[in-house]
C-alpha cells in the first residue's frame, strides 16, 4: 500500500527543523511528515513544487512562499510573504545561522557579505545560540521568503522564516516564532 504524500504541516505544527545531525555546530532543518486532511493533487498541480520524494522541493521562491502557506505554522494561516532581498546588492541567496528556540535568524548575503538579523532577531540575539543552518544535501546557500500571520489590525501575530537550498531545491523552515507586542507591523519589512 502506497503512502499519500503528506503535507509539510498542520495546524499546532509549527515549523519542523530539529537538529538531526550534519556538520558539528550545524543546525540542519528536517521535514518531518505530518499527515492532514488535503488531496495530494493540489500539491501536485501547484506551481512547480515537487513533494513524491523524501523531501519537498520548490523551484523559486513562489514555491517556497507557498511551502510556508501550506505549513501554517504555529497553526496560523500565513496571510502575506516577503522574500529576503539584500539591501546593499539585491542579492537573493543567504547562508543563514539560526536558533528556533529563541526565534532568531541572522543571513549573510552570498553576494557582497551584508549581514542582517532578521525581523526581530536583534532584540534577541544575545540570548540566543545559533547554529549554521545546513540543507540535508550539506549546502547552505538559500532562499529565503518570511510568512506572516496577521491580526485582524495587520499587527504581526507569528512569523516563519523558510528557506529553499539553492543547490537541490529542499523546502524547509528553520525557525518560526510568535510575536507577543505591539505595534508589530514594521516587522512586515524587516524580512
Amino acid at each position: 500500500m502506497s503512502q499519500e504524500p503528506a503535507a509539510p504541516g498542520s495546524p499546532g505544527q509549527g515549523c519542523r527543523c530539529p537538529a538531526i545531525g550534519g556538520r558539528s555546530g550545524a543546525l540542519v532543518f528536517a521535514h518531518v511528515p505530518v499527515t492532514v486532511a488535503v488531496t495530494p493533487a493540489r500539491y501536485l498541480a501547484a506551481m512547480a513544487m515537487d513533494i513524491s520524494g523524501e523531501w519537498w522541493r520548490g523551484e523559486n521562491a513562489a514555491d517556497l512562499a507557498e511551502y510556508l502557506e501550506e505549513l501554517a505554522a504555529g497553526g496560523y494561516r500565513v496571510d502575506r510573504t516577503a522574500e529576503a532581498v539584500c539591501t546593499d546588492c539585491d542579492g537573493r541567496s543567504f547562508r543563514l545561522r539560526a536558533d528556533p528556540l529563541e526565534g532568531a535568524v541572522e543571513r549573510t548575503c552570498v553576494g557582497c557579505g551584508q549581514v542582517l538579523r532578521m525581523l526581530d532577531s536583534g532584540d534577541f540575539w544575545e540570548d540566543a545560540e545559533p547554529e549554521e543552518v545546513v540543507c540535508p544535501c550539506g549546502a547552505d546557500v538559500f532562499d529565503v521568503v518570511v510568512g506572516f500571520s496577521l491580526h485582524a489590525d495587520d499587527e504581526v501575530r507569528w512569523v516563519s522564516v523558510g528557506v529553499r537550498c539553492i543547490t537541490d531545491g529542499v523546502l524547509g523552515c528553520c525557525a518560526d516564532w510568535k510575536i507577543n507586542y505591539g505595534p508589530s507591523s514594521h516587522l512586515l519589512e524587516l524580512a
